[in-house]
């Protein structure tokens, strides 16, 4: 998340708009920097912790697809030894993604995860 919230820190608030759409609010939950960019931001209605970590997955995944679509992203995962079981579901949700999106047609861009 330290990716993200670099990369927060840099954007001005119309670009992260656009870039986020409705996924911002789930991702603020993670990343505290978004919530002062865009102090308009609702919370996410609880919706139970299965569909708060579905929305969350899938905001991730957004956020990393919409900035693949304007540049080239590399993500570089350090220290795996450490890595809870929470980060380990997000990453195999992210790769899951990259699998489904590579076998349609038409879907760009994609980004690829190594494990």
């Amino acid at each position: 998340m330290d990716a993200i919230s670099s990369h927060i820190r840099i954007c001005n608030s119309e670009h992260l708009r656009a870039l986020l759409g409705r996924q911002a609010s789930d991702l603020a939950q993670i990343v505290p920097d978004l919530q002062s960019k865009l102090p308009d931001l609702s919370r996410p209605e609880p919706l139970g912790p299965e569909t708060g970590r579905y929305n969350l997955y899938k905001g991730v995944a957004h956020y990393f697809q919409m900035l693949a679509s304007e540049q080239s992203v590399v993500i570089i995962l350090d220290d795996m030894q450490k890595v809870d079981s929470a980060t380990l579901q997000l990453l195999n949700y992210l790769t899951l993604q990259k699998k489904r999106s590579n076998g349609k047609r038409g879907c760009s861009p994609t980004f690829p995860v190594a494990l």
